[in-house]
């Protein structure tokens, strides 16, 4: 029987899956609510045919003969015919009518398009055109135009400007942004206990099947595979909800990948970014805009980041790999401290591809021709979206030396392809970078902080103004403990050859976060704490997980289990509350884009706060 993979084992992998998902649907709170309070507002499409303002009233409970409150006057001015989104505030209560003029004694003509009226969630409550509009006594004219998409409103002689009523079915309840953000909150803890229910539903069925079936060896290979996909996105689920129930864009997923495609024809998947190429990234994109509704794009790029992250997830775990606790290993991949620029988006989907090109050099032979085009496939799309196929060369060089197989030499010779294409895009698109005035022994340091710091919770402190305060004995100290660690420490994987494993994985946690100083040069001590550059320290937290894992046994020195089992408990004292990973604010994407009108432009916000997308509505 293969190590680690016993029913026991899939039952408590269930277990710890249950009580993620019951975790992530009951007790940790619900993903962040709307960035901000937003009023309900009426968006108006309008330009006029000079300077002056426009005024929008509404009517509560009796119409203009009760209550009525002004919503702002806002300026207007000439733009050559292109229409322009004006947005007017609108209090809560019950609306049942709506006039728009302009300031008196300034008659202006003006051409209205479609008006949107939309709730303090966001929602879209009603929407208005020239069929809607009704003129008063004092406008002159309304002039049809575009297609009957639009109509001018020419003033008359009278005293005042044009007065537009906007015909209404019925009376409109429209709350206060308070009540809306209750109702959203509402909304999305809802979304969660359902999520978390399906989770637990799924899990139970698992379990009912495999104890059916418990006289059998081992779980069969579905089985294994369903129980471990279900708890990973479980975990996942617990640390991070809104990747499920709110999918939303990250970083460079909109303002380069998503908004690059948006602008072409054609698809950009050779078209590098930061020096390399994004495969699945460019993927993603791809797909999103061939699905064609952009409000749906977020969750489009998210399903393919959860493709990934299970992708890696499942190689991991593979009885190729063959490694100890292999469902602890795999699960070690999402369980990493700190993940919060990694979980779940697709401009970070390269960070799991690392983890997949090392699962895949340090696997086995495949008995069937299946496993090997699973083997190219991931050479191909992980070693296209990032600069690992690369730097782990000498990873699959050294599979070769160890294994001495052809099946090995084989999967070298398409890594060693697949790393020259990156390669040659890398050094066509290679920038000028030093290390400024580091000293070595405080970069080592740094590597220390990332290394041994991260399995003992200590930091370097910050000094403010963005400078952190390398101690850089205590960093050496670090590192050379976590280099002993690895020196005495055994990790061997394989069935039929069990081989160390430990250089090759050392190399590829080190080779990364060295990598990294260049692009840090101005302020290298930044890598040693900053929360959004742990994915540099990613692969080597990773890889000492395994390690520790690896020294647990009944037949292995208790003196080296109980080395892994003090650093464990270290990691689990100081890391467990960086389990539950910063929410992602919800910026209303779907609702903003929906409301840009065609061949218009719009500054819309998304993840992390501070980026802002420049979004171009495509034309009817």
């Amino acid at each position: 029987m293969m190590a680690g993979r016993t029913w026991r084992a899939w039952a408590w992998m269930l277990v710890i899956g249950a009580a993620a998902a019951w975790g992530g649907g009951m007790i940790w709170p619900s993903v962040a609510p709307r960035a901000e309070a937003r009023p309900n507002r009426m968006e108006i499409d309008l330009v006029a045919q000079r300077a002056g303002e426009v005024a929008l009233y509404y009517g509560l409970w009796a119409g203009f003969g009760g209550p009525f409150r002004s919503a702002a006057a806002l300026p207007v001015g000439p733009a050559e015919g292109t229409l322009t989104s004006v947005s007017f505030p609108v209090a809560a209560g019950r609306v049942v009518a709506w006039r728009l003029d302009t300031a008196v004694g300034q008659p202006i003509a003006v051409t209205l398009g479609e008006a949107r009226l939309y709730d303090a969630s966001g929602d879209l409550v009603a929407t208005y055109g020239p069929d809607d509009y009704v003129g008063s006594s004092q406008v002159a004219e309304m002039r049809r135009g575009a297609e009957g998409r639009r109509v001018t409103v020419v003033p008359g002689n009278e005293a005042g400007g044009p007065v537009v009523f906007f015909r209404q079915d019925g009376p409109i309840t429209l709350g206060d942004a308070t009540a809306a953000g209750a109702m959203q909150a509402g909304r999305l803890m809802g979304r969660q206990a359902w999520v978390a229910g399906t989770l637990l539903g799924v899990l139970v069925t698992l379990a009912v099947v495999g104890w059916r079936r418990r006289r059998d060896p081992m779980p069969p290979v579905w089985l294994e595979g369903a129980g471990l996909v279900v708890t990973t996105v479980a975990v996942v689920f617990a640390r991070r909800p809104e990747a499920l129930v709110l999918p939303q864009f990250w970083s460079e997923d909109s303002v380069i990948f998503w908004a690059e495609q948006a602008a072409h024809g054609h698809w950009l998947g050779a078209q590098p970014f930061a020096g390399y190429l994004h495969l699945v990234p460019r993927l993603a994109a791809g797909l999103a805009k061939a699905w064609g509704d952009a409000a749906l794009a977020p969750a489009i790029f998210g399903g393919v980041a959860w493709v990934m992250i299970l992708w890696a997830v499942a190689r991991v775990a593979s009885r190729r790999v063959a490694m100890p606790w292999p469902y602890a290993g795999a699960l070690a991949v999402v369980l990493v401290p700190a993940m919060d620029e990694l979980l779940v988006n697709v401009t970070n989907a390269q960070w799991f591809g690392a983890v997949l090109l090392l699962a895949v050099a340090l696997s086995e032979d495949a008995p069937e021709k299946r496993g090997v085009v699973g083997d190219v496939a991931a050479l191909i799309v992980a070693g296209l979206s990032g600069p690992f196929v690369v730097l782990f060369l000498p990873v699959f060089g050294w599979a070769v030396w160890r294994r001495r197989s052809r099946q090995s030499v084989v999967v070298a010779l398409g890594a060693g392809l697949v790393a020259g294409a990156q390669l040659a895009t890398m050094l066509a698109n290679r920038q000028a970078t030093a290390l400024g005035d580091a000293r070595w022994w405080e970069l080592v340091s740094i590597v220390g902080y990332r290394t041994g710091g991260e399995w003992l919770g200590i930091a370097p402190r910050i000094l403010g103004d963005g400078v952190v305060g390398v101690v850089w004995p205590i960093g050496l100290a670090l590192f050379v403990g976590w280099l002993a660690m690895w020196a005495w420490l055994p990790l061997r994987w394989g069935t039929a050859k069990s081989i160390d494993v430990r250089l090759p994985l050392l190399w590829a946690g080190l080779v990364i976060l060295v990598g990294a100083f260049p692009r840090y040069a101005a302020n290298p001590g930044a890598l040693a704490t900053g929360i959004w550059v742990q994915r540099y320290a990613h692969v080597a937290a990773l890889a000492t997980g395994w390690l520790l894992l690896g020294n647990f046994g009944r037949d292995l020195p208790w003196r080296r289990t109980l080395l892994a089992a003090l650093v464990m408990l270290i990691f689990l004292g100081t890391r467990w509350s960086d389990f539950r990973l910063h929410a992602w604010p919800d910026f209303g994407w779907a609702e903003q884009v929906r409301a840009v009108a065609p061949g218009e432009t719009a500054r819309i916000p998304v993840n992390p706060p501070g980026w802002i997308l420049e979004y171009h509505a495509p034309p009817d």
